[in-house]
């Protein structure tokens, strides 16, 4: 059970061993940009992702604008 504030979700072994693998070779590079942990790393590179696909990318946009409206 994850903590407060959080979700978890399911990826297969293979796709977690790559990250992992990656994180671990990166890792000082990583820590440079303040990701301190392997869900640290795989949030950035989530959020990496959403930024470059246009829906998310609107879709972050229109939650950004209703954030500054409240």
């Amino acid at each position: 059970m994850p903590k407060a504030g959080f979700k978890s979700i399911t990826i297969s072994e293979q796709v977690y061993d790559k990250f992992f693998d990656v994180f671990e070779k990166n890792k000082s590079e990583l820590v440079m940009k303040g990701i301190n942990s392997f869900s640290g790393y795989v949030t950035y590179m989530l959020e990496q992702t959403m930024q470059k696909d246009k829906t998310f990318a609107r879709y972050r946009s229109e939650e950004h604008t209703s954030e500054l409206q409240s």
